[in-house]
């Protein structure tokens, strides 16, 4: 449901800006609809999905806060964007917008009593505590981590995975390297933000610190690649959403190395070129990553192309002076926007193409007949989820049904 919501909000941006013009005619309706998307997107669908919202003990209690965002989309005028939504744009929608993302704090701290329940609960009966313990400093580097990481983190995880399971291996292509990988990626932590008061001195050392940050997450992409290296290029789902979340992030990378350079940085700042720097990474990083853990196929093509048209011209619309949250522009923008217009449209399409093969394979009732991969990982021997909240609970209704 959100999906589909952020989706449809970021589709009438993409109208919206399709052609010079007013078609909302509402400047503060526009960037409602910016505000609604965003949180959407991140807290409402790549958060709870990411870290296996689905699949703990009390997934319910992830179903706070449903139209409290969607309400403030509608709800009078003003956005979560200063200057935006200072006194001279007032309105009940910035409120509405941030009692949302208060109620979606509440949701976390409840959240973290979901995840203690489920790790102390559902653990897998051939995993100890012992192990447990170590993903644990993942959850607690949330507080003091930022947020993109956050999301990109079990996408990182999931590739891993992903290639060990199309290629059979034991482990990932130098897999301490890639713990310290993930370890430094927290070391940086106001990255990017050079346009809030920086003195020279700490615009330089962030410049530095932002630039060095490149080099775990492009370590991570060689070992993966390296990983992959050997196998039967048969070009199965999985496969196929690996290469694809590899290429838009290193894509994505690229641009914010570009953006490390404070001072191209600064005059980049507000334009779409920092915007799509952030979907690259962020939106389809994250969100290749879900789909990566669904092995979804006849999608892969159409959200691929769909994703590339809508988000690459823009690049060049940035680096011409395009800035954000305007809702009308010159002509001389008018040809990227166009391009951009028609790939979000066929993104969509793809969207609705995920939610038919979606649908249409929950009610097939298809099994798996033969699975080519090798590995004998827990995790993969399980064909399915726990059904009681517990492995003693299993344990007792067979041992009963046993005597009986």
């Amino acid at each position: 449901l959100f999906g589909i919501i952020g989706t449809r909000l970021s589709l009438i941006i993409r109208l919206e800006l399709a052609k010079p013009g007013l078609i909302l005619g509402n400047g503060q309706l526009y960037n409602s609809i910016i505000t609604a998307h965003a949180i959407l997107i991140i807290f409402f669908i790549v958060m709870p999905r990411i870290i296996g919202g689905f699949d703990i003990s009390f997934p319910r209690l992830n179903n706070l806060t449903m139209f409290l965002i969607l309400d403030s989309c509608f709800v009078d005028i003003g956005c979560v964007y200063p200057p935006l939504s200072t006194l001279g744009h007032p309105g009940r929608s910035v409120d509405l917008a941030i009692f949302s993302l208060h109620c979606a704090g509440l949701r976390s701290i409840l959240g973290g009593i979901n995840f203690m329940c489920t790790t102390k609960n559902l653990r897998s009966s051939s995993i100890s505590l012992e192990h447990i313990i170590l993903s644990l400093p993942v959850l607690a580097g949330a507080i003091t981590m930022l947020l993109v990481y956050i999301l990109i983190l079990p996408a990182f995880g999931i590739t891993s995975q992903s290639t060990l399971y199309l290629t059979g291996k034991k482990e990932v292509f130098g897999s301490l390297g890639m713990v310290y990988a993930i370890l430094s990626i927290g070391l940086i932590g106001s990255h990017h933000i050079y346009t809030v008061g920086m003195d020279l001195d700490s615009r330089a050392y962030f410049t530095a610190a932002t630039i060095v940050i490149a080099v775990p997450t492009g370590v991570k992409v060689f070992r993966w690649l390296a990983t992959l290296f050997g196998m039967k290029m048969n070009f199965q789902p999985v496969l196929l959403w690996v290469l694809g979340f590899i290429f838009l992030f290193t894509i994505g990378g690229l641009t914010g190395v570009v953006l490390s350079n404070s001072s191209l940085d600064i005059i980049l700042h507000d334009t779409y070129y920092v915007v799509r720097h952030f979907h690259y990474v962020l939106s389809l990083g994250a969100v290749f990553g879900i789909f990566m853990g669904l092995m979804m196929s006849a999608v892969f093509f159409w959200m691929f192309f769909g994703v590339n048209l809508t988000f690459f011209p823009l690049h060049f619309a940035g680096l011409h002076g395009f800035p954000r949250k305007y809702m009308d522009y010159p002509d001389v923008y008018s040809v990227w926007n166009v391009i951009s217009s028609y790939g979000s449209i066929v993104r969509v399409f793809a969207i609705f193409l995920f939610l038919y093969v979606l649908v249409e394979s929950i009610f097939s009732y298809r099994i798996i007949l033969v699975d080519n991969f090798v590995n004998s990982r827990p995790e993969y021997r399980y064909s399915s989820y726990v059904f009681g909240h517990s492995y003693q609970a299993d344990i007792y209704f067979s041992s009963s049904v046993i005597k009986n």
